[in-house]
């Protein structure tokens, strides 16, 4: 028997020094004293089982079993934030339960003042080990939908929305284009919008069928600017285009056709040239669009284009980023 293993017995049972019982695992772990590493899973001290959990599931093939997967449950968030890691790197349907569990989890490494956004960490590491597993049933995407909606962290919100584009059914996809389009918080439209604008290739054609010209024209300009966005990604040449001649009458926001310029020049330079033509001749900005806008830049250039929230859902997209 190792001299070690005495001592590391019994600073794992009797140590209040959190970094000598921590130390006392690891070497466990070194030492293969495989009864002490399983029953540091129990241990008072969260450093400590988050070590013997990952120790322990590291080498089994997924699924984990149930009793490590129960440690969703555990108080301390660097259990749960271990877990968590781990699932992400085995992939398997039957975590998905416990995936769902974490990724409404509420804790965050700091507290926010009043009206501040929250953050969540373990929840958004739950949803990339979520979209491993791929298709996502509609139980699962209501689930999601609703932990999306409900949550304080934006970030949270935004990756549940881009999963359900890319992952589960067209009606999620539907879902959000109606979250956006409908009256509600402005944040959490633009999330929805912007989704389904980032993970365009995923989108339906059904879905940006429903895209109209009312809705560039009247809904809130990040909006609109994401629908366009989204229209000139993956619309068809027609809906495009008769949706532009519409805003094109539009002197608030025909402005906002430079993002549809800036995008279709690469997928379709014709119909990008055609859509050119609906604003003034020899502008300087549809220059600078059909350009990718590159080159010369001037902000004024937007100005007899547009009203300033449309102006600057352009610059948003396509002004040249400054460097710091």
């Amino acid at each position: 028997q190792m001299p070690i293993a005495d001592d590391v017995r019994c600073v794992l049972v009797q140590s209040d020094d959190d970094g000598a019982a921590v130390e006392a695992i690891e070497a466990a772990i070194r030492h293969c004293m495989t009864e002490e590493v399983h029953g540091a899973l129990k241990h008072k001290f969260a450093a400590v089982i988050s070590r013997a959990l990952k120790a322990v599931a590291t080498p089994l093939p997924a699924p984990l079993p149930q009793h490590l997967l129960a440690l969703v449950e555990a108080k301390a968030s660097p259990v749960r934030k271990t877990l968590v890691e781990l699932l992400a790197e085995k992939p398997h349907p039957e975590h998905l339960p416990t995936l769902l569990r974490l990724v409404k989890d509420s804790w965050s490494p700091e507290s926010r003042y009043h009206n501040e956004d929250d953050i969540y960490p373990i929840a958004r590491a739950a949803v990339p080990a979520i979209a491993k597993l791929g298709a996502i049933d509609t139980p699962t995407a209501d689930e999601l939908y609703r932990t999306a909606i409900d949550s304080r962290d934006p970030d949270l919100r935004y990756e549940i929305f881009r999963l359900l584009v890319a992952n589960a059914e067209i009606d999620s996809q539907a879902r959000l284009l109606d979250l956006a389009l409908n009256p509600g918080r402005k944040a959490v439209r633009r999330a929805a919008v912007h989704a389904l604008m980032a993970v365009a290739d995923h989108v339906a054609p059904d879905v940006i069928a429903r895209i109209s010209a009312r809705d560039v024209s009247r809904r809130i300009e990040p909006v609109a600017s994401r629908l366009l966005l989204l229209l000139a990604k993956r619309g068809d040449l027609p809906h495009v285009l008769a949706i532009a001649e519409t805003l094109a009458t539009n002197d608030k926001r025909r402005v906002l056709l430079l993002l549809v310029i800036w995008v279709m020049r690469a997928r379709d330079l014709p119909t990008a040239n055609r859509i050119a033509t609906m604003l003034p001749a020899n502008h300087p900005a549809v220059a600078w669009a059909l350009a990718g806008s590159d080159g010369k830049f001037d902000e004024t250039m937007l100005d007899d284009l547009g009203d300033q929230l449309s102006d600057e859902e352009v610059l948003l997209f396509m002004a040249p980023k400054k460097k710091n």
